[in-house]
Parts: C-alpha cells; sequence; structure tokens
C-alpha cells in the first residue's frame, strides 16, 4: 500500500513502461527502487520547505508521480535496455518531469515561506 498519494505502484510503473520485459525483472527491487525515489522526492520537498502534496490539501502530485517512475525507469535502462534513443528519451523525460513537478509544486508556495510575505530589508539602489 502507497503511504504517499504521489508514490507510484508497481502497476502505475507498467501501464507508463510497456516496452520493457517484466519477466525479466524483479519487481520487489522495483518495487523498493520506487519507494526509495519516492522517499528521496519526499525529503527534497521537505528540504525546500514546500507543502507535501496529500489527498486533503489537493496539490498536484501528477507530475512527481511520473518522474519518479522514469528515475526507476532510468535504472532500468542500465541492465535492460540496449536502445539508445530510448534512454535518452527516458533521461530527458525524468528531467523535465523534475522540473516540472518542481514548478507545480513552487507555484503553489503559501504562508510564511511565500514571495508575498518576505520583507526586503536594508537600502537597494536605484539603477
Amino acid at each position: 500500500m502507497q503511504e504517499y498519494i504521489y508514490e507510484p505502484d508497481i502497476n502505475y510503473f507498467k501501464s507508463i513502461f510497456k516496452m520493457f520485459n517484466y519477466d525479466d525483472i524483479d519487481t520487489d527491487f522495483l518495487e523498493e527502487q520506487l519507494k526509495s525515489y519516492t522517499i528521496q522526492f519526499r525529503r527534497m520537498i521537505l528540504n525546500m520547505n514546500y507543502t507535501e502534496p496529500t489527498e486533503e490539501n489537493g496539490l498536484p502530485y501528477i507530475s512527481i508521480k511520473n518522474y519518479i517512475c522514469y528515475e526507476a525507469a532510468r535504472l532500468l535502462t542500465v541492465n535492460f535496455v540496449s536502445n539508445s534513443d530510448l534512454i535518452n528519451f527516458i533521461r530527458t523525460e525524468s528531467l523535465r518531469l523534475k522540473e516540472l513537478a518542481i514548478k507545480d509544486l513552487s507555484s503553489i508556495v503559501v504562508g510564511e515561506n511565500s514571495y508575498e510575505s518576505v520583507r526586503l530589508e536594508g537600502s537597494i539602489k536605484k539603477p
């Protein structure tokens, strides 16, 4: 069972990546990697002082979920993919989704961490 709303499960991963031969892949290992990447992204969210997406607050999480899947897919490309175009696509898409996920989270920053609450102190020279 998923602990976080943005944590993908193995079936979600398989729905995105139909090109992998799952008979050759240790799905338990893949599930562990999905969990590990979820925890890593959660740490990043908390370190950046963003609000973590939950069902209650309704923050966007699909881009995070997809990013985690692409990070796990990057790991699988080491052993299970020989097509360099596919490898490059997965790596590029992973970076794009990470940027999108951070953009989604940063666009909704509210409260004491928002830009509106930051006071400028000191003198600012006019150009």
